[in-house]
């Protein structure tokens, strides 16, 4: 060999480790996709319930599933803690739970006023999780329920579920959107609640087919002390769990699931709601509304009912101690046009332009006033971060406060300015 095919045999013996090989590989049949979990209470003390929706591998290929079939299998398994009950999933599947591609997890109401820290922990630890899951409360109800449901315009539940919160939180807008890692922000976080979009699943009328009933539902339990180990699951691994294949033949939805508000926390602990009106109070005060409509009765004809629609909204939220209780100062400007009218208003006469303004004002001021009402007065939760912005301004002020936060909170004291602003009529130029 001459002295220049050494010198390449030496440089490319060199490169070998640096080229890459197939000994980590991991094939996607070996996976089982979860693309939305539920954690609720068990029904022993000190039990936890997860359940997630499986994606079927046909579903995941996009093709050989039957019309009359579900996308998802549901799993459900039981265990003292979040990450417990998921080890105990791998004992009920053939392939390798990922939750890559879970993008909702709901939370039955019970297991929400016990407190969520647990979860939260699980999610942000637990190995290929997404932070960016969005959360949901099940208002009366559990996460199964809401995961049980069907939905007639999505074959994946996840997918119609994600969509149903981001209506609701930028169209209406009655709602928030919360991840994973807004949640746990929020949590570290001094002087501020969580908040958490909010659903109910409401029956309809029964369906009597004997069709509809879904087959498959496994059951298992722990083991007794003195039962041989064949007969029941291994101990240790699960106490409950269920196994549903997805089978769906039904002719219409037994149940239909619909926004209810905003859940509302303190500390890690669901303690109350918001409903609609409170809720967008809410996020008048953070001053991120992008379009909702608002229906007011004309001022100068009590007849005539005219829609409001607000483009944008802008807010400056000033927090202050005086006199030992806080005192918060609200300033917001509202761009709005008319939407609809009974009576098409006269644009010629600024009068109406004035009372339309004025009555927008304080339909948005009361609603950030009923809202302060109810989570600060009510339910002793500071959900906008009254408290953060004490403690952001003077921190030993915080630490002197921070233990009786929730109850200077019912002594808050808030001034409410709403300005708004009615460029245009829909299509017809009315500058005011």
């Amino acid at each position: 060999m001459t002295r220049m095919q050494w010198l390449a045999a030496f440089i490319a013996l060199a490169l070998l480790p640096l080229v890459s090989g197939c000994w980590g590989r991991q094939e996607i049949e070996d996976f089982a996709f979860v693309t939305m979990a539920g954690v609720d209470l068990g029904q022993n003390p000190g039990e936890v319930m997860l359940t997630v929706h499986i994606a079927k591998p046909s579903a995941v290929a996009g093709s050989g599933v039957m019309a009359e079939e579900r996308r998802v299998s549901i799993v459900s398994a039981t265990g003292p803690t979040v990450g417990a009950a998921s080890e105990s999933l791998a004992e009920m599947l053939p392939r390798r739970i990922t939750w890559a591609h879970s993008t909702i997890i709901a939370i039955g109401e019970e297991y929400a006023r016990a407190g969520i820290a647990g979860l939260i922990d699980f999610l942000a630890r637990a190995e290929s999780t997404r932070e960016t899951a969005v959360l949901v409360v099940v208002k009366d109800g559990t996460a199964l329920d809401l995961m049980s449901a069907e939905h007639g315009l999505d074959e994946i539940p996840s997918t119609a579920v994600l969509g149903m919160i981001r209506n609701a939180a930028y169209i209406t807008p009655t709602s928030v959107i919360s991840t994973v890692n807004d949640v746990l922000k929020l949590l570290e976080t001094p002087g501020v609640d969580v908040t958490i979009a909010g659903m109910q699943v409401r029956p309809l009328q029964a369906v009597t087919d004997p069709s509809t009933d879904t087959p498959g539902m496994l059951e298992r339990s722990a083991r007794s002390p003195g039962e041989p180990e064949e007969s029941a699951g291994s101990p240790g691994m699960f106490e409950h769990a269920m196994f549903s294949p997805g089978v769906l033949k039904r002719a219409s939805l037994s149940s239909i699931v619909e926004m209810s508000g905003v859940a509302v926390f303190r500390g890690d602990r669901l303690v109350g709601w918001l409903n609609q009106e409170q809720s967008r109070g809410f996020r008048w005060l953070r001053g991120d509304v992008v379009s909702s409509v608002v229906v007011l009765t004309d001022p100068t004809d009590s007849l005539t009912t005219v829609s409001m629609r607000a483009m944008s909204a802008r807010t400056h939220v000033n927090t202050a101690i005086a006199g030992g209780r806080p005192v918060v100062t609200v300033q917001a400007e509202i761009r709005a046009n008319i939407g609809d009218s009974d009576v098409p208003p006269d644009s010629d006469a600024p009068e109406s332009s004035r009372s339309l303004k004025t009555a927008l004002e304080s339909v948005i001021q009361a609603e950030v006033a009923a809202m302060i009402d109810q989570t600060a007065r009510e339910l002793q939760s500071d959900i906008f971060g009254f408290g953060t912005a004490v403690y952001r301004a003077s921190p030993r002020e915080w630490q002197q406060l921070e233990g009786q936060w929730s109850d200077l909170l019912r002594q808050i004291e808030v001034d409410i300015d709403v300005h708004a602003k009615l460029p245009q009529t829909g299509l017809s130029v009315w500058g005011h």
